[in-house]
């Protein structure tokens, strides 16, 4: 997903520090995940099951995003505070989190 050029600008977990006049986000789940993945449809039904609120977002629609976080696989969670975020990458990545959420 991300071009090369934008994982060299991705340092540290900086995420709330415009660069290049990009807004900061507010903090939150998002899922990363494309039209045609059955791993983010599996990623959904757990995270729906868990009762968790996030924001899905479909990867063509959202590059912006997916180049700030340097995503490259769908699906990922990334999972944002006021420190940066963080991502979890695949559906046993996303299933450990919620694991550690209960």
């Amino acid at each position: 997903f991300a071009s090369h050029k934008a994982m060299a600008d991705l340092h540290g977990k900086a995420l709330f520090v415009a660069r290049r006049g990009r807004r900061p986000l507010s903090d939150g789940i998002r899922l990363i995940a494309t039209k045609t993945c059955p791993n983010c449809k599996m990623a959904i039904a757990l995270l729906d099951k868990a009762g968790m609120q996030y924001e899905k977002l479909i990867a063509n629609d959202h590059v912006d995003l997916v180049e700030r976080f340097g995503i490259k696989q769908a699906p990922t969670l990334v999972v944002t505070n006021p420190e940066g975020f963080e991502k979890y990458k695949g559906v046993s990545e996303i299933k450990g989190w919620l694991t550690a959420q209960k």
